[in-house]
């Protein structure tokens, strides 16, 4: 029996086409801080003299371009994700029913929240630790 609440094969396919896409878009950031922390790691090490623990050669070229690659797209995502957004609203807003629980509204403004502020200190941490190495600063600066 169809009701007003009953799920159509429509709505079934953009429920599955929602999750798919947030198990990728998860999967890239996992992908991004991985090797973003690898690259971290070794250039932390490599400025510890006779330190062998990450020597420069863990850091191929590519995991570089791997970095660069899972970097732009995680980035195109969350930037993306923000310009469709409409002023004063939840970014992914549109994602959930209108008449959905507050409770999955919660869970769904928390973990995009959570993905932007992972996305921004991985970048930033990276992003300063590249520079410091770059202007010969020891990357004992950071903690």
């Amino acid at each position: 029996m169809a009701g007003p609440f009953s799920p159509t094969a429509a709505m079934i396919g953009v429920a599955v086409k929602a999750a798919v896409g947030g198990i990728c878009a998860v999967v890239l950031l996992a992908i991004y801080v991985y090797v973003v922390a690898t690259g971290i790691l070794v250039a932390r090490w490599v400025a510890i003299p006779n330190c062998t623990a990450h020597p420069r050669e863990a850091f191929t070229p590519e995991i570089a371009s791997t970095m660069a690659l899972i970097g732009g797209l995680v980035s195109a995502l969350v930037v993306s994700e923000l310009a469709i957004t409409p002023p004063g609203k939840q970014p992914l807003a549109r994602a959930i029913r209108a008449n959905a629980s507050g409770r999955r509204r919660k869970a769904v403004t928390i973990s995009t929240w959570a993905y932007i502020a992972v996305w921004f200190v991985v970048g930033l941490w990276a992003f300063v630790t590249g520079v410091l190495s770059i202007l010969g600063f020891s990357s004992h600066l950071l903690i």
